[in-house]
């Protein structure tokens, strides 16, 4: 390269070296509506780059993550969301370059029960989009269900502590990716092509009972073994005869695959099918250490 070299003109040329190292002049990048308007047309192709590299970012930092990491939830409308757990937020910081700054120290409430909540406190920067969100708060609960069995009050009152400060990340790395509530479509687009389907998330508020939701029939279900739909895999769900309607099992997750509606008449399965046996009493698990970063969906 010489000096006389055109392209010298868009390049800082540092020559004191065995050879010369050039680099990049800065370049503006446009801030505002106003300076997107005043490039026109080229103001339209920034912005539809942006968008374009925030849909990829989105689309990688979901296939990151993995069922367990969602909790779905489904509105009085039908509408099926999922919703990020705060293991699942530790995946996804690295694609947004989400750094969580300025951690309080956790603040113990006791309540009159002797039950007590932690709150810390938490703000936030993303390097990809530049912003920033201060002071929001997360807390977890002795009452919890991810500490119920443990009995040492030391290590509860560890988990719960941890479990706070999880919160408060996952809520600053939810916000500024704007992963709040995930539409279930959406979730579905990114893991095409992969193992992983929302069906094999976590069910929340709107999915039945919590019994069904862990896996387990209705109090009135007949002692057999449910059939599976075929389109999901998922254990029927026995409905219960109401009115001039006959009792049948149905797919929790109907609202997938409208279009493939699968019901199975309960008297006909009850038929073929050999009792089963009941189930043996639950054993309470260890008091290991469970996993504070994955204590359950907020709200």
């Amino acid at each position: 390269m010489t000096e006389s070299d055109p392209t010298t003109t868009a390049l800082d040329v540092t020559p004191d070296t065995d050879r010369e190292v050039a680099t990049l002049a800065p370049i503006h990048t446009p801030r505002n509506l106003d300076e997107l308007a005043a490039r026109q047309r080229q103001g339209q192709s920034i912005i539809e780059a942006r968008a374009a590299i925030l849909t990829s970012v989105k689309t990688f930092a979901l296939r990151a993550c993995s069922p367990p990491d969602f909790v779905l939830f489904k509105a009085d409308d039908g509408n099926v969301v999922a919703f990020l757990e705060d293991a699942g937020c530790d995946r996804i910081r690295p694609y947004y370059g989400i750094e969580i700054r300025d951690v309080s120290d956790p603040v113990k409430t006791t309540g009159p029960d002797g039950g007590y909540y932690y709150t810390v406190k938490a703000s936030g920067f993303c390097k990809l989009t530049g912003e920033t969100l201060e002071a929001v708060e997360g807390g977890r609960s002795s009452a919890e269900e991810f500490v119920k069995h443990v009995t040492d009050p030391m290590q509860r009152d560890l988990y719960v502590r941890r479990a706070a400060r999880a919160s408060a990340d996952g809520i600053v790395v939810r916000t500024l990716s704007g992963l709040q509530n995930i539409p279930v479509e959406e979730l579905a687009r990114a893991w095409t092509g992969t193992p992983k389907s929302v069906e094999q998330c976590r069910k929340g508020r709107g999915f039945g009972s919590r019994t069904e939701r862990l896996g387990g029939n209705r109090e009135n279900a007949p002692n057999v073994r449910p059939p599976v739909c075929p389109h999901c895999k998922a254990t029927g769900a026995y409905r219960p005869a109401r009115g001039d309607r006959a009792a049948f099992y149905g797919c929790p997750n109907y609202e997938s695959h409208r279009a493939k509606v699968w019901i199975v008449d309960a008297a006909d399965w009850i038929k073929q099918q050999t009792p089963a046996a009941s189930p043996a009493p639950a054993t309470p698990p260890p008091a290991a250490a469970p996993d504070a970063r994955e204590p359950g969906a907020e709200g």
